[in-house]
């Protein structure tokens, strides 16, 4: 099919030489990776079928230097694509062809009825409603209304020779119909999600682009109701989706000031979500621009950051924040300070799961009792803190097994009621953390982000996905080492938003030396050479061996090389027979064993000669001669019989 991979081999060519490659008598050098020749004229590439007309069409490789080349038919076979692959009753979906004749009509066939003309818009060729002269073509359809839910052959028929012919197939969704209570909002809002008409008594995953934010289960009719949160997103369109039905949200922007009110030189601090991500932000105080304590937004669109009340006259002013979007607060610069009565901080806004973290307060109530909370939940349960007698108090807290992202630690003496916010980012760790190809690695982790799709990817690959508990946690989630160099190598952890990277090891050992074991040292063999060796072990399998000949024993003459074996012995075909050569000379031969981690060996060298046979002239010559031989005997016996019956 067209876009179809193939590989060429070959040999023979001249070294180290640039080649044409022709296919349906185009030149398509320019789209074939690595189109020259090895140091020994022979030739391995690797390259897609091109845009071309159904049948038999000719790849020809010729060298630039040498001239040689060879040529051979590849049969190019009709293909057909629709876009999407599914939907409702009234979807537009784009067909594509390619692999079919030279500018001619088609015919489209939806489950077996063919679609009127009217109905298709041409996109290639609008005018004449046919093929390119490469026997491609692309239109669009509207799927008709009036299917009922199933999977629907589409079939696209030349108008001419109906062996011409390709088919994919559409499946036709139910018309289910997806609703918001409101398509705008912050982040953390409460959103009430509906739907009607899907499918009955089935399950199904909520999702915010592409993170699982929660699940819900159709009624006897096929409806639904549930209420989410609006996860951190950056601001902007999002898409909420559930199954194949879905709706925009917009993300806005929200911004809070810790104090609304202080003197000058006051530090405030500035919480937003819904800005746009990985973006600066800048602040303004009464229309002049003030220092901030962090510049860019993360991932997310969140921030945390600070600045100082400037030196100005008392009274009420706009503080602006901006980071995509401008919002903007009042604050009232007092004569004297306000004295909180009672304040809260943290040695470490950002800490992991496990982690000890401090908390100081002052101004509480004296000599009462403190308890602790983080998103509502208690954490010291019924060990209170007590405050000292002018109302401070000092305390450490071990992170629990938390989800990523913004927390709430509150506190509380009964009366005042101080809290405070920190982040908990992510952690994983992979037992072992080395090995060899197809070792089954285990990788744990906490502090990720609740109901959202983790994956874990070997050097950008990925291995293993799992769905995140609602505490963001994972324990034991496995993978099998893939084939690999050895060496280290990047294991991403992964929720999307915080990633985590880890470092597997590959193996570095070669594979047991192969031992030769046919032919013998410089025994004398036929041009027809069966070769045997023995198996090589390694931890990283499977092992394949290239077997290489060669005319001198540093194998700068090589004449043969056959890469890629998986069984340790090779019989040389017909094709690839060899020659006495001359004055008797000998063939070196060597084998190399390369496990999946690409370690290699190679075997030690071996030799044999191939023998050579009479011509046939030379050999009726001695029939002849011993013909004769055999007369003139019988001649000689025959008289000497004569002669002693006398």
């Amino acid at each position: 099919y067209v876009g179809d991979e193939v590989i060429i081999t070959g040999s023979g060519f001249a070294r180290d030489e640039a080649l044409i490659i022709e296919f349906a008598n185009r030149d398509i050098s320019g789209i074939v990776g690595n189109p020259y020749t090895g140091n020994n004229g022979t030739l391995e590439m690797v390259f897609d079928i091109p845009e071309s007309l159904n049948g038999l069409q000719k790849i020809k490789i010729t060298g630039e230097e040498s001239g040689a080349s060879f040529e051979f038919n590849y049969t190019v076979k009709p293909r057909l694509t629709v876009t999407p692959v599914s939907g409702q009753g009234g979807t537009k979906v784009t067909i594509n062809g390619t692999g079919f004749a030279y500018r001619n009509g088609i015919i489209l066939f939806v489950d077996g009825i063919a679609v009127a003309s009217t109905d298709l818009t041409w996109i290639m060729d609008g005018t004449y409603k046919r093929t390119t002269n490469l026997g491609s073509f692309t239109l669009t359809m509207d799927v008709p209304g009036n299917l009922t839910p199933g999977i629907y052959v589409i079939k696209a028929e030349d108008e001419d020779n109906v062996t011409i012919k390709a088919e994919t197939s559409f499946q036709v969704l139910l018309n289910s119909i997806l609703a918001l209570s409101t398509s705008t909002g912050n982040v953390g809002s409460a959103v009430t999600v509906t739907g009607t008409n899907f499918a009955p008594n089935t399950a199904f995953n909520i999702l915010f682009d592409t993170r699982t934010i929660g699940n819900v289960t159709t009624d006897a009719l096929g409806n639904f109701s549930k209420e989410i949160t609006i996860p951190a997103a950056a601001c902007g369109v999002h898409i909420i989706k559930v199954g194949d039905s879905q709706q925009n949200y917009t993300v806005t922007s929200k911004m809070t000031l810790d104090k609304t009110q202080g003197v000058a030189g006051t530090t405030v601090t500035a919480t937003g979500s819904g800005f746009a991500a990985g973006t600066t932000i800048t602040a303004k105080f009464n229309g002049a621009a003030i220092a901030l304590t962090s510049t860019v937004t993360d991932v997310a669109g969140n921030f945390t950051t600070s600045f100082t009340v400037p030196a100005i006259a008392t009274g009420t002013y706009v503080v602006e924040i901006a980071a995509g979007n401008v919002l903007t607060a009042n604050f009232n610069i007092l004569e004297t300070e306000v004295v909180d009565p009672a304040a809260i901080a943290l040695n470490t806004s950002t800490v992991k799961v496990g982690d000890i973290i401090n908390i100081t307060g002052t101004n509480f109530a004296a000599g009462a009792n403190i308890a602790l909370t983080i998103d509502g939940d208690a954490v010291f349960g019924a060990t209170p803190i007590t405050t000292t007698t002018n109302g401070a108090f000092a305390t450490s807290l071990i992170i629990p097994t938390i989800a990523g992202g913004a927390h709430t630690l509150s506190v509380t003496d009964g009366t005042n009621t101080k809290t405070v916010q920190f982040t908990v980012t992510a952690k994983a760790s992979m037992t072992p953390t080395s090995g060899n190809v197809g070792s089954s690695v285990t990788v744990s982790g906490d502090g990720f982000i609740a109901n959202t799709n983790l994956t874990i990817k070997y050097d950008g690959v990925a291995v293993a996905n799992a769905i995140l508990p609602l505490t963001g946690a994972f324990i034991n989630t496995a993978f099998t080492v893939p084939a690999s160099a050895g060496g280290a190598h990047t294991v991403a952890v992964t929720d999307g938003i915080n990633t985590v990277e880890l470092t597997f090891t590959m193996e570095t050992t070669a594979p047991s030396k192969p031992a030769l074991t046919a032919p013998s040292s410089a025994s004398k063999e036929k041009g027809i050479v069966t070769f045997d060796w023995d198996d090589s072990t390694d931890d990283s399998m499977p092992v394949t061996y290239t077997l290489q000949i060669a005319t001198d024993a540093a194998f700068t003459g090589i004449i043969f090389t056959q890469t890629g074996l998986t069984a340790s012995t090779y019989t040389l075909t017909e094709a690839q027979k060899l020659d006495k050569l001359p004055d008797g000379g000998l063939y070196y031969w060597r084998v190399i064993a390369k496990d999946a981690a690409n370690n290699s060996v190679t075997s030690d060298v071996s030799t044999f000669v191939v023998g050579g046979s009479l011509p046939g002239w030379l050999m009726w010559v001695w029939i002849g001669i011993g013909v004769v031989v055999v007369f003139i005997f019988a001649v000689w016996l025959g008289r000497r019989m004569a002669y002693s019956s006398y």
